[in-house]
């Protein structure tokens, strides 16, 4: 999809997510989330789960989910990662180890949910919302997204 943002209209199709606090709560990913994922997939987006597997639980997550999905343990290996993207990505987090990713992204989104956000994050979100579902919501949706 491409977006109007303040550096102009830029094409975005690439989302890359944390799994625990974030893409998962507790270790479940919920229904809507499944449905959310599906939806994406169907606009064309490329998904990508970046985790340190704190639950030890991504491959599974990701094989049930089928997305494609790489371990990062640190944040510095997280930015290696999407560095090697070369694209304009979606970033959803809310750990610490998070923000490299987030200083790489196009449009950095925090999930404020039920695990929690570590607060030296907010200083690189470009959205904070309350819920997976609300990130997912906004990138299916250009309009609103402008409009945050």
């Amino acid at each position: 999809m491409y977006y109007n943002l303040q550096q102009g209209k830029i094409e975005i199709n690439t989302v890359v997510f944390d799994l625990n606090g974030t893409l998962s709560e507790y270790g479940e990913v919920k229904q809507e989330t499944r449905q959310w994922i599906e939806k994406l997939k169907d606009m064309n987006f490329n998904l990508i789960l970046l985790t340190s597997d704190q639950r030890g639980n991504a491959k599974k997550i990701a094989a049930k989910l089928k997305i494609d999905y790489h371990i990062a343990k640190t944040g510095e290996e997280k930015r290696k990662f999407v560095r090697q993207l070369n694209k304009p990505f979606f970033a959803i987090g809310n750990a610490r180890n998070d923000i490299p990713m987030f200083q790489e992204a196009a449009i950095a989104i925090a999930t404020l949910q039920s695990e929690g956000i570590h607060p030296v994050l907010l200083e690189f979100v470009d959205i904070l919302v309350t819920s997976i579902t609300d990130a997912f919501r906004l990138i299916s949706d250009e309009n609103g997204l402008i409009s945050t």
